[in-house]
């Protein structure tokens, strides 16, 4: 079951969660400026980076309790199958779906600041299209191996919490350069 699920489940919520940090890092970035809301903060005091670390803090805290919802219905279903329930590569993958969300958040954020207000969500979703599409495409094309280190969709695939024998890993489990 935890391959399946890893591979079919966690592999769209991956997207889900790409898609809800382009919506949620561009409205804090430039949807505010343009209703005004930026000033209105920025009246009370507080500094543009306290704000924006709040709005990362609210995100990061929002991205893990719908990764932990995610992991709980892995459970229950592992449960209900009569399958031993795989509580904590349940948590792991939480843990890595909800860092793949910050690092779309953070990519979107920083490339939202440096193009046109109206056209941010639009290139920072092509921008995130794109990253997805190299890591994909890397896997086919060989000549992309090297490029795919840009991609944060990259990182979220070297771990495979749930499959068997998986685990959360920090080390690549084969190198992205090609061999000599």
């Amino acid at each position: 079951m935890g391959g399946y699920v890893q591979f079919r489940g966690y592999g769209a919520l991956v997207i889900a969660f790409a898609i809800w940090a382009l919506a949620s890092a561009t409205g804090a970035v430039r949807a505010d400026e343009e209703r005004g809301l930026a000033e209105m903060i920025l009246a009370t005091g507080l500094s543009r980076a306290r704000a924006m670390a709040a709005r990362i803090a609210a995100f990061a805290f929002a991205a893990l309790v719908a990764a932990l919802a995610a992991g709980l219905g892995v459970i229950l279903s592992a449960i209900t199958g009569g399958e031993t329930p795989p509580i904590v590569p349940a948590i792991e993958a939480a843990v890595l779906l909800t860092a793949a969300g910050l690092s779309c958040y953070a990519l979107v954020a920083l490339f939202a600041q440096l193009v046109p207000p109206r056209m941010a969500t639009g290139l920072a979703g092509a921008v995130l299209l794109g990253l997805f599409l190299l890591n994909s495409l890397s896997r086919t094309f060989d000549s992309l191996t090297t490029l795919r280190w840009l991609s944060p969709f990259r990182y979220y695939e070297l771990s495979q919490p749930l499959s068997p024998d998986g685990a959360l890993t920090y080390q690549p489990r084969s190198s992205c350069l090609p061999s000599p």
